[in-house]
């Protein structure tokens, strides 16, 4: 069965709980850091309208069309493998999210807008961000979270909100100049 596979043995089910549990929010921290750090102000603006833009899409998803974690579905076969390492990791995470719907996987997607950002403003270290945010992908099936049709529409949600926050956010803010 699945949870006696190597890809879920003691030190992987370790390696994707902090991938999924610790890294994202570092992650996002770190690569916000970079992006303040940077003479423009576009990089640090257009995070911040592809991290909003995916919230706002996939919280109507959350609250009116809710799909339950996969590990809460007796047919899924799946059990949440890092309570294997902590029981403590997903409890301590249930009063920050206050949802516990899986569609489209919020965990996903921001890792999609984090690591396009790095690409699209030349972060350092980019390659290394993307190698670690498919661990947080994977990580996310592994661990028994999230179905795949949730992981595949974190991908689209992501990559919308990223591709719409340049569109709307890239080009400096114009002075409207009026004339009488």
């Amino acid at each position: 069965s699945f949870e006696h596979h190597d890809a879920t043995n003691l030190v992987a089910v370790i390696g994707y709980s902090i991938a999924y549990f610790f890294f994202l929010p570092a992650f996002g921290i770190l690569i916000g850091v970079c992006l303040a750090r940077k003479k423009e102000i576009v990089p640090l603006r257009v995070l911040s309208l592809a991290v909003t833009f995916d919230y706002l899409l996939s919280l109507p998803f959350f609250l009116f069309f809710p799909v339950p974690e996969r590990w809460t579905s007796a047919d899924s076969s799946a059990i949440l493998l890092s309570d294997l390492w902590s029981t403590k990791l997903i409890e301590s995470i249930r009063p920050l999210s206050g949802l516990d719907n899986s569609f489209p996987s919020f965990h996903v997607s921001l890792t999609m807008v984090l690591v396009l950002v790095c690409f699209l403003f030349h972060v350092r270290f980019r390659l290394t961000w993307a190698v670690l945010g498919s661990l947080v992908v994977i990580g996310t099936f592994i661990l028994g979270i999230h179905w795949i049709p949730d992981i595949l529409a974190g991908i689209a949600v992501g990559t919308f909100s990223v591709m719409l926050a340049v569109r709307l956010g890239s080009s400096p803010a114009r002075p409207r100049v009026h004339t009488v």
